[in-house]
């Protein structure tokens, strides 16, 4: 068996359910498991309300959409530079070949 709640824990369980958090977050905070938290939460009926529930979905919706919006923004920043050091390495290729022909023609001259 654990370790027995502290008054200060039993009574920031509470607001923090009101905030939304869900029993893993509200655990996590505390330092706590997350079955405890429930257990607690059965033995001294602290329920969310449902328009709390709805609250916190929509800002872990919003908070999602952000993350995606995010990761477009740095999607579009690195296919803009595999483009750019890929058009720059082709270029340097282009040189090298034409170099290459260069030389091989100037050998084919002075040896033929």
């Amino acid at each position: 068996m654990g370790n027995r709640y502290s008054k200060e824990e039993l009574g920031s369980i509470e607001p923090l359910i009101l905030e939304g958090l869900t029993n893993r977050e509200i655990a996590s905070r505390l330092g706590r498991s997350e079955a405890g938290i429930r257990n607690v939460r059965y033995r001294h009926k602290l329920k969310r309300k449902t328009e709390d529930s709805i609250r916190h979905l929509h800002l872990q919706k919003e908070k999602i959409e952000s993350e995606i919006n995010e990761l477009k923004q740095t999607k579009t920043r690195l296919s803009n530079s595999v483009r750019h050091y890929t058009s720059y390495t082709l270029d340097i290729l282009k040189r090298i070949c034409e170099s290459w022909v260069e030389s091989t023609q100037l050998t084919q001259f002075l040896f033929s």
